[in-house]
């Protein structure tokens, strides 16, 4: 008889132990530490605020393409359209509508055009407010803050290419590649690019972008590390308009309107739009218990937008009103954050402190034009006549905002199963403001303490 771990040879009596052992990988779906709700390195039941991480292991294994997708098992988001040409994910966060972002730890302004996640490694949310740290404003929105923490440098050699197709003209494709370039791997890099093509059941209606991120890391000495990072995204895309009722959920005398009628038409020039950040992050060991951190980031976004949207259907049923729009914008985003860690004792409590100081700039400067009349469109014989006055603009503005900020964190360790986390942020911020159809200027100024 052959008992389990054990084979017998033909021909002999003696039996053969067999010995199997293996090691139990790690889930990969558990994140234990976080940083983005403290700005520094610790456990997530250390912190007294509702965290939900989404490591890259689940966005690969639900073939997440999007950050509507990677974050619609995150409780308490829901996906909204953003905005007339509907080219950003924006989310409301328990009742409370979420803008802007993190992008490792660092505020951003622009992080969602298309919604593109092809260099993102896992994705944070805090849910509840987080502007003790990261300011009000946007950046510590009430209803939730979203971290997006990118893929760094790998110390060992990495290459994959991952591919993926789907109906309706859908198709992606990424390329990761990373590793050390000298011996001693005191200098890694990593390019990550990602291309992604749409189109959609609806005529007209389609979607190119492209993704380019590079990054390099540093180890200066045994105490100080830089990383310098960016990536820039270009969409390039045509969208769809709504169609009326008559004729889709009521009857329509001339007969149904067909399920993949457009009537914003064809456009030879799509709507373009462009963003991208580009950025440091540097840390130094001053101590065993002292750290310097000191960071930059610079965004910017470019869009050329021009639509035509349905408005109303004459009495005969199938003449489709349409009218025009069209916006030139462009966003500059700067922050630089500087900040102090110290760990320390008082006795047999423990401390660790954080304090330090921000500066940022945004503007936008933006050139639009809506409501523009635009030639009417037979819904079921049509003739599409796109021209429109994009000389005729509504609004022509530049908006700039400027915002110092202190802040200060304690987490203290009373008991090793009793942790308090102390902090406050006050800010200071100024707004002016153009218009240069009216010919004005307005400038405000105000305060605020979390």
């Amino acid at each position: 008889m052959v008992t389990p771990g054990s084979a017998t040879v033909a021909g002999e009596d003696e039996e053969i132990e067999i010995t199997v052992t293996a090691e139990q990988e790690e889930d990969g779906y558990r994140v234990p530490n976080t940083s983005v709700g403290t700005r520094t390195d610790t456990p997530l039941r250390d912190i007294p605020q509702s965290i939900q991480i989404v490591p890259r292991e689940v966005l690969r294994d639900t073939q997440s393409r999007n950050i509507t997708q990677a974050l619609e098992n995150v409780p308490g988001l829901v996906a909204q359209g953003a905005g007339s040409a509907n080219t950003r994910d924006y989310f409301t966060a328990r009742g409370f509508e979420q803008y802007d972002a993190l992008v490792n730890g660092l505020p951003d302004r622009q992080i969602t055009s298309d919604g593109n996640i092809f260099n993102v490694e896992r994705v944070e949310v805090i849910r509840g407010t987080a502007s003790a740290l990261y300011g009000d404003g946007g950046n510590g929105s009430v209803g939730a803050l979203i971290n997006y923490v990118t893929r760094r440098p790998l110390s060992t050699p990495f290459y994959e290419i991952e591919a993926s197709v789907g109906n309706d003209g859908f198709y992606q494709g990424t390329i990761d590649v990373s590793g050390p370039f000298n011996p001693s791997k005191s200098a890694l890099g990593r390019l990550i690019v990602g291309y992604r093509n749409y189109d959609s059941p609806v005529e007209f209606a389609s979607a190119g972008t492209i993704g380019i991120a590079p990054s390099i890391s540093f180890q200066i000495g045994s105490r100080a590390n830089l990383i310098v990072e960016g990536d820039i995204n270009i969409l390039e895309r045509n969208n769809a308009s709504s169609v009326p009722v008559v004729g889709t959920l009521l009857p329509n005398p001339n007969g149904e309107i067909p399920f993949n009628f457009n009537p914003a038409g064809p456009f030879d020039d799509p709507s373009n739009i462009t963003n991208g950040r580009v950025g440091y992050q540097f840390k130094y060991q001053l101590s065993d218990n002292w750290e310097f951190r000191n960071a930059f980031r610079y965004n910017f976004a470019f869009d050329e937008l021009k639509d035509i949207f349905a408005t109303t259907l004459d009495a005969d049923n199938r003449t489709l009103n349409r009218e025009g729009f069209f916006t030139d914008r462009s966003f500059n985003y700067y922050l630089v954050d500087t900040n102090l860690l110290d760990r320390f004792t008082t006795g047999t409590i423990e401390h660790e402190v954080v304090f330090g100081f921000s500066l940022s700039r945004f503007d936008i400067d933006s050139a639009s034009g809506f409501g523009l009349p635009v030639a009417s469109v037979d819904i079921f014989d049509p003739v599409f006549d796109q021209n429109f006055n994009t000389e005729d603009v509504n609004d022509d503005s530049l908006s700039t905002t400027d915002v110092a900020g202190l802040y200060v964190q304690d987490q203290i360790t009373l008991l090793p199963n009793f942790k308090l986390l102390l902090g406050g942020r006050l800010d200071f911020s100024e707004n002016r403001n153009t218009d240069r159809l009216a010919n004005t200027e307005s400038r405000q100024s105000y305060q605020f303490a979390s």
